[in-house]
């Protein structure tokens, strides 16, 4: 079995991907694939400027995954198989090789010091991905950003950093990601990425799994309720958790993290063949599993 979905009363496959609970249940919204489907790259090993290269690192583990679970359509074609003859094993500086190239210009345009932006994100791992094999995938993406943002007066964007497209249709911007998107996003199998943002920096993550039980039924992440977030951290290319929570922002809420003081989910982007959802469900899932233990990864 290498990942599942628990909750704590059998209920309807919709009624988990909508994540709205049955009257008198007690839902807990629980994926935690199998870790060893991701990649290990490290972004410290990413180039001179590996300190802000968590964007392409996270991009490059999210591939790995993609490939080793839908081996029959991506094969080698995300992180290619550069030894001659190809030897069929994925070593790690192929990863290297990957995240590199993704971070040029005509990609993600990772810079430093500043980083990779978040649409920029998006933009790079769409365009590498259709570049690498065209019309196979499926994508979609919430953000707290605008897409192309000019930047603040008296202080634009440069031209090269930002999107040269606009908007995708799969992507929705001005709003904050929401926990019931992601975990849908993972629940369908998909690739998952999230920027955090706080006060003076941010990081990406490839995630992994996500725990929340919604003990008083109403939708809300409450700090009470100890959600957890499973990810490869591209600080060290290895599975970790954190605790994850709502905070009410404006007339929406928000997810904060533990991870860093203050810090926030300010994006969320998945990528996956367009398989439709019962079938992505009952391939990698069982389904009504009571109380099971989950393993968490610290």
């Amino acid at each position: 079995m290498k990942w599942f979905i628990t909750v704590l009363a059998p209920v309807a496959v919709a009624m988990i991907l909508c994540a709205t609970p049955a009257m008198g249940d007690v839902p807990r919204y629980y994926i935690e694939k199998d870790v060893g489907l991701y990649g290990n790259l490290d972004q410290d090993d990413v180039g001179p400027g590996g300190n802000v290269m968590c964007g392409p690192t996270a991009a490059i583990n999210s591939f790995v995954y993609l490939e080793n679970k839908y081996a029959d359509v991506y094969d080698r074609h995300l992180v290619p198989d550069t030894e001659i003859p190809p030897d069929g094993v994925r070593d790690y500086d192929e990863l290297v090789n990957a995240a590199l190239t993704i971070a040029a210009a005509n990609y993600m345009n990772t810079t430093s010091p500043g980083g990779t932006w978040d649409d920029m994100f998006i933009y790079g791992k769409w365009r590498y991905i259709e570049d690498q094999i065209p019309g196979v995938t499926f994508y979609s993406a919430q953000m707290l950003g605008m897409w192309a943002w000019p930047g603040p007066p008296g202080n634009p964007r440069p031209p090269t950093q930002i999107p040269p497209i606009p908007k995708p249709i799969w992507v929705t911007d001005n709003m904050y990601p929401t926990w019931q998107f992601i975990f849908q996003e993972l629940a369908h199998c998909e690739d998952v990425e999230i920027l955090m943002s706080w006060e003076g920096g941010g990081h990406f993550l490839t995630l992994t799994g996500f725990d929340f039980t919604d003990a008083d039924g109403d939708g809300v992440m409450d700090p009470e309720e100890n959600a957890v977030m499973m990810y490869i951290d591209p600080c060290d290319g290895l599975a970790h958790a954190s605790g994850i929570w709502n905070v009410l922002a404006g007339s929406d809420y928000e997810i904060m993290t533990d991870y860093e003081t203050g810090a926030i989910i300010t994006m969320a982007v998945s990528e996956s063949i367009p398989e439709p959802a019962t079938i992505a469900l009952i391939a990698c899932s069982i389904m009504g599993l009571v109380g099971a233990m989950r393993r968490r990864l610290r």
